[in-house]
């Protein structure tokens, strides 16, 4: 079904986006549809596949956002479907996470849908494969930091608390 007003979703997608880089939850999970559904065919090991409703998905979400420290979105490009309340959403995403222990880059493909003014679903492709190894990255740094805490002083060089 597509758009009552016959405009397309390009502009919903661009605030989405850009609530994305500034790592603002509030805002993005604000163009959420209540009902909205969220598919990750290409998830992450012992992650969702689909996400059905607004809170849900502000469950998952949370931990991204909070855990993120810096998010670029390079090379954007929406392409409108015939129907205009849809898109392809592409570009390459840089992003941060842990204290800039774990980094991320990678090209992500979305499919975004739009109901009533809010976002209705997405469907993400990403290579796992280089978000699985950044979060490895990232759990290696994590461990050799807790390994060289010096038990007398009961904390580690370099590490902020």
């Amino acid at each position: 079904m597509s758009r009552s007003d016959g405009t397309s979703v390009e502009p919903l997608i661009r605030e989405a986006l850009h609530a994305l880089v500034a790592i603002d939850f509030d805002r993005y999970m604000a163009m959420w549809h209540d009902d909205c559904r969220v598919e990750y065919p290409t998830q992450l090991p012992g992650r969702p596949a689909n996400i059905v409703g607004k809170e849900r998905l502000a469950e998952y979400n949370r931990g991204a956002f909070h855990g993120t420290d810096r998010r670029e979105i390079r090379d954007l490009e929406i392409r409108p479907f015939a129907d205009p309340s849809f898109a392809l959403v592409e570009f390459e995403l840089v992003q941060s996470f842990g204290g800039g222990a774990g980094h991320f880059q990678g090209r992500v493909c979305i499919i975004f849908g739009e109901r009533e003014g809010k976002l209705s679903s997405m469907r993400e492709y990403a290579d796992t494969r280089l978000l699985v190894e950044a979060i490895a990255t990232y759990e290696r740094t994590v461990t050799k930091s807790a390994r060289s805490v010096d038990p007398a002083v009961g904390n580690s060089a370099g590490k902020e608390y």
